[in-house]
């Protein structure tokens, strides 16, 4: 398929499933405020012929920034730093994945950072937008 056409039916999709008003469903933003909007793309990540096209996309905008290391938060990140792995080993250009999380965990190792971080560069991968917030906990 043509990356046009990946475009436009991943973009109906995205009108479809991710994006969500207040006159859908209340809205509250990470400073407990409510909110008009947001972008939520959990539906997306997780249904398997959007996750394929997100990572078809996603990838051939990455590939050229190679070698790299994606990166993001618990849980919405996930189904699609897995997907990229994936991708990445398929064309030949494996890239290291890593999980965020969003508070250190009290048991067993008690780590915040699930995976290995490398000397590579990061791509920090989120599938929610609004404040930004979470990508600035993430910097940090």
């Amino acid at each position: 398929m043509e990356e046009r056409n990946k475009q436009e039916i991943l973009k109906k999709i995205i009108q479809k499933k991710a994006i969500i008003t207040s006159d859908q469903h209340k809205i509250i933003s990470m400073r407990g405020q409510e909110s008009k909007w947001i972008f939520d793309f959990r539906k997306v990540f997780l249904s398997p012929k959007s996750l394929a096209l997100v990572t078809d996309i996603f990838w051939n905008m990455l590939e050229k920034e190679y070698p790299f290391q994606l990166g993001g938060q618990e849980l919405a990140a996930v189904p699609l730093i897995s997907a990229l792995i994936l991708k990445s080993q398929q064309s030949g250009k494996p890239v290291n994945g890593f999980i965020i999380r969003k508070s250190r965990k009290k048991t067993g190792l008690q780590k915040i950072i699930e995976g290995e971080i490398n000397e590579e560069k990061i791509i920090l991968i989120d599938d929610l937008i609004n404040s930004g917030d979470t990508i600035i906990r993430q910097l940090e």
